[in-house]
């Protein structure tokens, strides 16, 4: 704290923003406190190994093959947890616009709806008119009907109103499918984010049931990631 930047202001408190030692020395700094932190923690967790009986040999030697077995432990668990995050969000992206797509396709059934209904009565309301053709009357009601049978049904295109619904009912399967995806990995990651919280207490508290719960936990996790990826339906939880 005691080193002058650049600018020549003292580094006491990191008052300059425009030197970039004054940065370095800053993150420096902040780096050292949390390794004196770490150090610290670890001091404390031997001592307290050692007067459990330990000893001074075997206790550190305790205390680290805990703080690796941990550290591998709870990076298994965070790749878990950012698997299952990803495919989360993957999933409820597909959701999203599958529940678009089908308000599209409903939309547009709707409207060939509502033409099909106005022609129908357009063509019940001429045929009622006094002074009209009945030859012009029936070439324009059979050229209507046409047009209302098209919109109806219309496999070339896949316009029609059977076709239409039948899109709206399949963005509805593919949208219900990614929720159910989407929760049970939301759960998996849940599962993922305790077992790092419990692992992590593990090597301070020196409690095997952590480990093993954590580790439980992790097994839950994979298990509900693989019932949203295989069998999303088979397990009901919303």
């Amino acid at each position: 704290s005691r080193v002058v930047c650049f600018c020549f202001k003292p580094m006491k408190s990191y008052e300059c923003s425009w030197c970039l030692v004054c940065s370095w020395m800053f993150i420096c700094d902040s780096l050292l406190c949390g390794v004196r932190l770490q150090g610290d923690l670890l001091a404390g967790v031997v001592q307290h190994r050692a007067a459990e009986g330990g000893g001074l040999v075997f206790g550190p030697l305790v205390v680290v093959f805990d703080v690796v077995a941990e550290r591998v432990g709870r990076g298994a668990l965070r790749q878990g947890r950012a698997l299952g995050e990803t495919l989360a969000k993957s999933a409820q992206t597909d959701a999203l616009g599958a529940n678009v797509e089908s308000a599209n396709q409903w939309a547009y059934f709707q409207a060939r709806t509502i033409r099909g209904t106005v022609l129908k009565t357009a063509g019940e309301q001429i045929a009622l008119e006094p002074n009209a053709s009945p030859e012009a009357v029936k070439k324009q009601i059979e050229e209507w009907a046409k047009t209302m049978a098209r919109w109806d049904s219309d496999p070339a295109s896949g316009d029609g109103r059977k076709e239409l619904a039948a899109k709206a009912k399949a963005a509805e399967a593919k949208r219900d499918l990614s929720l159910a995806r989407y929760h049970h990995y939301e759960l998996g990651s849940a599962a993922f984010q305790i077992g790092i919280v419990l692992a992590s207490a593990q090597v301070i508290t020196g409690i095997a049931a952590l480990a093993f719960a954590g580790g439980a936990l992790g097994i839950a996790g994979i298990g509900m990631l693989a019932v949203g990826l295989f069998a999303p339906h088979a397990i009901h939880l919303f």
